[in-house]
């Protein structure tokens, strides 16, 4: 504690907290980690106002009390937070969450905004001092109907093909811009496992003792067939003819 009474290392220690602070709640944000994102907004607090911050010294604290009172007052909406639906997943990718308000919109869903944007100012506020005012259908403004409620229209587009997700898969370690010509990532083949030589020799040996004895099986055999083969010969046959006692003569 002597060192945090010296200016430099208590500035030095103060910076290291904010930073690591601030590194938390990007971790919170692209975990898509609702608790941890929480946590992390208590503790930003007190730094806002420390560093004169006037705009999220304002909201922050509000934003905090209306997050927390989610559990009680929409458990529906809480429960979709803790799933991680507060953000953004921009990729198929871990780590790749970030806020709604950093996602760039499609031109479709621009067009949508746009319609309700409009609609609120040129219909409801275009004609707020009328008694009864005749309001056009909804659903021709960026709206749909949701049982008994409407509920915005984010984009009428198709959701993304397969092809386009495999595209956020290649293998480039920085930022990758199109065209990519790196090929999507392809599950490592499982490599083939290599012998000792001491594994090799005793395969070696074995393989020569199974021949040796293939050898001397099959000498046996024909050891065997011979003797059957003389058992079988009758006297006569063993008898040499007269031919060929004449041949062992001349010889």
């Amino acid at each position: 504690m002597q060192t945090f009474s010296q200016p430099h290392f208590l500035y030095c220690y103060q910076t290291s907290e904010l930073q690591l602070t601030a590194l938390t709640f990007v971790k919170a944000l692209r975990t898509a980690d609702f608790k941890l994102y929480l946590e992390v907004l208590l503790q930003l607090i007190p730094w806002v106002f420390a560093l004169d911050r006037i705009h999220y010294a304002r909201n922050l604290p509000i934003h905090l009390r209306d997050m927390i009172a989610l559990e009680e007052l929409h458990p529906a909406i809480h429960n979709e937070f803790i799933a991680g639906r507060f953000v953004g997943q921009k990729t198929n990718n871990a780590f790749s969450s970030i806020a709604l308000d950093q996602m760039s919109p499609t031109k479709d869903a621009l067009f949508q905004h746009t319609l309700r944007a409009a609609y609120q100012a040129g219909q409801v506020w275009g004609q707020a001092l009328i008694t009864c005012p005749d309001l056009p259908e909804p659903s021709q403004w960026g709206w749909m109907k949701k049982e008994t409620s409407w509920a915005p229209l984010w984009t009428t587009m198709p959701p993304i093909s397969k092809g386009l997700k495999d595209l956020v898969t290649c293998q480039c370690k920085k930022m990758c811009k199109p065209p990519c010509l790196r090929p999507p990532k392809e599950k490592p083949k499982p490599k083939k496992q290599s012998r000792s030589n001491a594994e090799k020799c005793k395969a070696f040996r074995e393989r020569l003792k199974h021949d040796e004895e293939r050898n001397k099986l099959a000498k046996e055999k024909k050891k065997l067939d011979n003797l059957s083969y003389r058992l079988s010969l009758t006297p006569e046959q063993k008898e040499p003819n007269s031919e060929t006692k004449s041949k062992i003569n001349q010889d």
